[in-house]
């Protein structure tokens, strides 16, 4: 097991389930709609970073993306070192 049973309780206790419920229903909306589902197959992984990023962490979990201001979540870095190997 990885966390001790008395430790999941406590931290279980404290979710609000009306925000789950929320989040749940936000994230049912998008990702099991099946157009949108199919459209993200057909995308590179590129082309959906930062869609993906934003209608989950940031809709459905409650992240700020860069560049709003107090931000805790940013889009993947190009590695500008080594790029021509």
């Amino acid at each position: 097991m990885l966390f001790q049973k008395t430790i999941l309780k406590k931290y279980l206790g404290l979710i609000d389930e009306e925000v789950v419920s929320v989040a749940w229903k936000q994230f049912q909306a998008y990702f099991l709609d099946a157009q949108i589902q199919a459209n993200i197959q057909q995308s590179k992984e590129e082309q959906f970073q930062e869609g993906f990023l934003r209608e989950l962490f940031v809709k459905v979990l409650g992240y700020t993306l860069n560049p709003s201001p107090n931000f805790n979540l940013i889009t993947e870095k190009k590695n500008e070192t080594n790029t021509t190997r």
